[in-house]
């Protein structure tokens, strides 16, 4: 099965994407150390935060709201740690979290977020090799 995913922040581009046939509506909130990891790729940066979650939950009908967060974090000075960043996301409206990398999933998701909302991950397949997963 086919699921396609649309990344926008805008209300009006999410109905669009909604009613062309689009699966997720993606809010992308990722930015901690995003600028190192993809030095030199022409890649798309977005400025997305958790308000915007909302505003995009309530615009579309069918369309799940994916929402990824960055990589696990202590409080910043200018920005939340990552519990506060997923429960937020999760309060939201965020019916699916991208996690930048799988040992998130295994190493501090706590069961209390697990059934509120479903999961996603993306890990670089470099990062698969090269770092071992623990065991449960």
């Amino acid at each position: 099965m086919l699921n396609l995913m649309y990344i926008t922040n805008r209300r009006e581009i999410a109905q669009i994407a909604e009613t062309a046939g689009v699966d997720r509506i993606f809010v992308d909130m990722e930015f901690i150390g995003k600028d190192e990891r993809q030095k030199g790729l022409d890649t798309v940066k977005s400025h997305h935060m958790i308000s915007d979650i909302a505003k995009i939950k309530d615009a579309v009908e069918t369309a799940k709201v994916l929402a990824r967060v960055n990589p696990i974090h202590d409080a910043l000075p200018e920005f939340m740690s990552s519990e506060d960043e997923i429960e937020r996301s999760i309060l939201a409206g965020a019916d699916i979290l991208m996690l930048p990398y799988i040992q998130i999933f295994i190493l501090f998701f706590p069961l209390r977020i697990e059934y509120l909302c479903r999961k996603a991950w993306f890990m670089p397949i470099r990062e698969v090799l090269r770092k071992p997963l623990p065991h449960l």
